[in-house]
């Protein structure tokens, strides 16, 4: 018998430098670095995760942000069942382009449970929860707030990533 019942390619997109990469390490392996090296393509990670007694292996697809690499981008969103959209609370512009970045995965792989993510709140921040919100209730998707560095609701983010993912798989819409 396999250790996982299910496993699911999860998609990490948004802008360059946004902590994309830092958090899917820190979920997966507990690790922070602060050295910063751009993504060139993907990034991979994987973790086991228990959803409501089910166990899910999470895949995940950490993308370069990085307007170069954005010819690359419909390749790699093939196969994703669920993702999140990240943007850097210190950042208000890449706050704006999670919705062309939420546009971008439903083109490409259809309805599936995304989450909008304002990372590094253990810095100065220069977008607000409140304006955060908003674009979530824009994209009609939860929101949430992270620190890879600090490991602030980074487990959390990804647990509520695949309770959707379950209840979407259950209810037969995946």
């Amino acid at each position: 018998m396999s250790e996982f019942e299910y496993s699911v390619k999860v998609l990490i997109v948004g802008e360059g430098s946004v902590g994309k990469t830092s958090l899917a390490r820190r979920f997966a392996t507990g690790q922070f670095t602060t050295d910063y090296i751009a993504t060139i393509g993907v990034n991979l990670f994987s973790k086991i995760i228990e959803v409501r007694g089910e166990k899910i292996k999470m895949l995940l697809w950490d993308t370069g942000g990085q307007e170069r690499f954005r010819n690359l981008l419909p390749k790699y969103y093939e196969g994703g069942r669920c993702g999140l959209v990240v943007y850097d609370v210190t950042n208000p512009l890449t706050l704006k382009k999670c919705v062309w970045w939420a546009g971008e995965m439903v083109k490409h792989c259809g309805n599936i449970p995304i989450i909008l993510v304002g990372n590094k709140t253990d810095l100065k921040k220069s977008v607000s929860t409140e304006e955060g919100k908003a674009v979530a209730e824009t994209l009609k998707v939860p929101f949430i707030e992270t620190s890879a560095k600090e490991q602030t609701n980074v487990e959390k983010a990804f647990q509520l990533l695949g309770e959707m993912y379950l209840d979407r798989l259950l209810e037969k819409t995946l």
